[in-house]
């Protein structure tokens, strides 16, 4: 199986968590990276050998297969619909959110298109799938065991 190509946006202090996950995983393979000002970036994409670039490049990079946004809460649903309203055939991301309400305004927006994300509250991870009647709780203490779970779909 070929990994899943990846792009992560938001470079804050959690982005090393992630970072560091995704390049030990054999299941990942991280294209790029980014944020609003992709030159701030430039060290955190060389040293994970991905490219720095703007939220739009990633956006529109039709590579990607799955992107993990970490972006704080205030542009978090603007952006998590941007990232299902390109033209890719299946998007997939994963959102840690801090309020049941816009978890489930994410959890709608996931079951009208043809994708999957990974949503979760903090204390409530779940995989969304659009074919499943309902969010599958997969409580876990990774939050990369639920994207290598829902590439399998």
């Amino acid at each position: 199986m070929e990994p899943v190509r990846i792009g992560v946006i938001g470079a804050g202090d959690i982005s090393m968590v992630y970072l560091n996950a995704i390049a030990r995983s054999t299941a990942l393979d991280l294209r790029a990276i980014a944020t609003r000002e992709p030159q701030v970036i430039a060290e955190k994409a060389n040293r994970f050998s991905a490219q720095a670039v703007s939220v739009r490049d990633l956006l529109a990079d039709e590579a990607i297969e799955l992107v993990v946004n970490l972006t704080p809460g205030a542009g978090l649903v603007d952006l998590a619909l941007a990232i299902r309203s390109g033209s890719r055939h299946r998007t997939e991301a994963e959102f840690i959110v801090h309020s049941v309400e816009v978890m489930e305004a994410i959890v709608k927006s996931a079951k009208t298109r043809s994708v999957v994300d990974l949503v979760s509250t903090c204390e409530r991870p779940a995989i969304i799938d659009p074919e499943a009647d309902a969010a599958l709780i997969a409580l876990t203490a990774s939050p990369f065991d639920l994207a290598e779970n829902a590439s399998a779909h």
